[in-house]
C-alpha cells in the first residue's frame, strides 16, 4: 500500500471517531442536575436521597396524615368521642410509618424533616384536645349533679376553666404551625384542606368551652 492511500486512510479513521466522540457528548446523562425532579415537587437537597424505593410513599403518606387532622377534629368537634379515639389510632400508626420513612431515607434535616417535627407536635396537641374536651363534657355533667353544693361546684369551675385555658392555649400552638406545614404541604402538591378545616375546628371546640365555661361561671 503506497504511503498516501494509508494517510488517506487513517485521516478517515480519525473522523469517524471524531463524530462519535461529538455524538457522546451531546447525549445528555441519566441523571444531571436539569432532570434531578423527576418526583413531582420534590426539593433540590432531597432529591438524590430520595431516590429510595420508598421514598415513592412519602407524597401520599403526608396527604393522609393532613387529612386525618380534619376528620379528627370534626369528630371531636361533633362529640362523637368514639369516631375520634379511632381515628386517633389510625393518625398515630400513619406517623409511625412516616417517622420510620424520615429515618431510612435520612432526611431529617429538609422540609419534610419540618413536616415531620410539626406533625409529630400535631399528633400529641390532638391526643390532648381529645382528652380535654371529653373531660370538660364529664365536667358539664357533674356541675350540674352538684348544684346543690357549693364547694363541689367551685371545685369542678375551678377545673374547668383550667382545661378551658388549656384548650385555648393549645388552638394558639396549633394554628401557630398552619403557616409552615401548609407552605411544605403546597411544595411537594399535597392537599392541606383538611389541614386547614382542622385549625378552624380545633379554634371552634377552644371557643365552644369558654362560652360554656363563663355560663356555668356565672351561673
Amino acid at each position: 500500500m503506497n504511503p498516501r492511500a494509508l494517510h488517506t486512510i487513517l485521516a478517515v479513521a480519525i473522523i469517524a471517531t471524531l463524530i462519535l466522540l461529538a455524538g457522546e457528548a451531546t447525549t445528555p446523562l441519566l441523571y444531571t442536575a436539569e432532570n434531578t425532579s423527576t418526583a413531582a415537587h420534590v426539593d433540590p437537597t432531597t432529591v438524590l436521597k430520595l431516590s429510595d424505593n420508598d421514598a415513592g410513599a412519602l407524597i401520599p403518606l403526608m396527604e393522609d396524615l393532613l387529612g386525618e387532622t380534619g376528620t379528627l377534629t370534626l369528630n371531636i368537634r361533633l362529640g362523637d368521642y368514639e369516631s375520634a379515639e379511632r381515628d386517633l389510632a389510625r393518625y398515630a400508626d400513619l406517623s409511625g410509618r412516616f417517622d420510620e420513612l424520615i429515618i431510612n431515607l435520612d432526611i431529617s434535616g429538609t422540609e419534610i424533616g419540618e413536616f415531620q417535627q410539626n406533625n409529630q407536635e400535631n399528633l400529641a396537641a390532638l391526643g390532648a384536645l381529645l382528652d380535654d374536651a371529653r373531660r370538660f363534657e364529664d365536667l358539664q355533667r357533674v356541675e350540674i349533679q352538684v348544684q346543690g353544693d357549693e364547694s363541689q361546684r367551685a371545685t369542678v369551675i375551678y377545673e374547668g376553666e383550667v382545661l378551658q385555658q388549656k384548650l385555648q392555649s393549645g388552638a394558639a400552638a396549633y394554628a401557630g404551625r398552619e403557616g409552615a406545614t401548609i407552605r411544605i404541604a403546597d411544595h411537594y402538591g399535597v392537599n392541606a384542606t383538611p389541614y386547614r378545616e382542622s385549625v378552624r375546628n380545633y379554634a371552634e371546640i377552644a371557643g365552644a368551652t369558654a362560652s360554656r365555661q363563663a355560663e356555668a361561671g356565672g351561673g
